[in-house]
């Protein structure tokens, strides 16, 4: 299967789900996520770097992060 369509499934997925959180989410796999790089796309859209981002604050975040480490981040 191609990678990029190992994506756009990815992303197609997201945006089925209601509410504005399955799309912030859809925009971070867009924008971040690289099939070939290591990790899942929740670990790279969590360790992006482009801090001037609007969805940065509130990017997907891979489970067992604690929120006290989001809020540490924020500072």
């Amino acid at each position: 299967m191609p990678a990029r369509k190992v994506k756009d499934q990815i992303i197609s997925k997201l945006l089925l789900k209601p509410g504005i959180r399955p799309r912030i989410d859809a925009h971070c796999v867009q924008c971040i996520y690289d099939e070939q790089a290591t990790g899942s796309y929740k670990q790279q859209v969590w360790g992006c770097s482009v801090n001037q981002c609007v969805f940065h604050p509130v990017r997907l975040r891979p489970r067992g992060i604690p929120l006290e480490d989001i809020a540490r981040e924020a500072l």
